[in-house]
């Protein structure tokens, strides 16, 4: 059944993409309007859930032995698979806000962008800085894995026997003669499953990779560089502001 893995799944929520706030007015007006914001977010379609599963491996052993006084039925079946379940936290992120007149013309707004693939999914690989040794390398953060391991073992097994009474008749000078034969019946059942499941669970957090900020046909861009190796916090920003020039603080 899928999705697979619903239960590591976060509870539903509701997010609007895009939600629009103005004014209500009874009269039209013409004149100092106060205009509108548009606010939109980043949603589970921007940034979806992903589960994926390995082949299902089947290892099966039947032996049956059917004769009339001895029967011996043994079923063994082993059966394994694997599973990944990968989330995050971007349903309801702040993704863009603007600012607009009441003639629709573009005040300000500020958009968010986080660190992506080519594919649309997350990366949360980046510059890593040691506050100790002050060495910098790429390392994954934001990104925390869970193991869940099932392994099953049911066993079945049944004996059971009784005896056949086998009546025979013979006659030796007109007199008959009973013959009672009993046959021994000895029934002996054995089933036995396996089971060995691992799951793999993904939690990453979205990495904001920077902020771009627009107001009157200006611009400013804020991009994070590098992190702190312990705490995670931003420690490196480069500023690009309207005259294009660049400051790393």
């Amino acid at each position: 059944m899928e999705p697979l893995g619903d239960m590591f799944y976060q509870y539903p929520s509701v997010v609007y993409s895009k939600v629009l706030q103005k004014s209500i007015t009874a009269m039209p007006i013409t004149q100092h309007g106060t205009g509108y914001t548009v606010q939109e977010n980043y949603t589970a379609k921007d940034f979806p859930y992903h589960y994926n599963k390995t082949d299902k491996f089947f290892v099966g052993k039947e032996m049956i032995i059917p004769l009339q006084i001895y029967n011996r039925s043994e079923i063994a079946e082993v059966v394994t698979q694997g599973f990944v379940v990968e989330i995050n936290d971007m349903h309801g992120k702040l993704k863009k806000q603007s600012e607009y007149d009441q003639y629709d013309n573009l005040i300000s707004c500020t958009e968010y962008f986080y660190k992506t693939n080519p594919d649309g999914r997350l990366n949360n690989l980046a510059t890593v800085i040691n506050p100790r040794t002050l060495e910098s390398n790429e390392k994954l953060i934001g990104v925390d894995c869970d193991y869940y391991v099932d392994a099953n073992q049911q066993v079945t097994s049944q004996e059971g026997g009784g005896a056949q009474l086998n009546l025979e008749i013979f006659s030796a000078s007109f007199i008959p003669f009973p013959l009672f034969i009993p046959v021994p019946v000895i029934n002996q059942f054995y089933t036995e499953f396996r089971s060995h499941t691992i799951t793999k669970f993904i939690t990453r957090v979205g990495l904001l990779d920077r902020i771009v900020s627009r107001k009157y046909g200006a611009s400013q861009e804020n991009k994070n560089i590098a992190y702190d190796g312990e705490t995670g916090r931003v420690i490196l920003t480069e500023f690009d502001n309207e005259f294009d020039k660049n400051t790393i603080i």
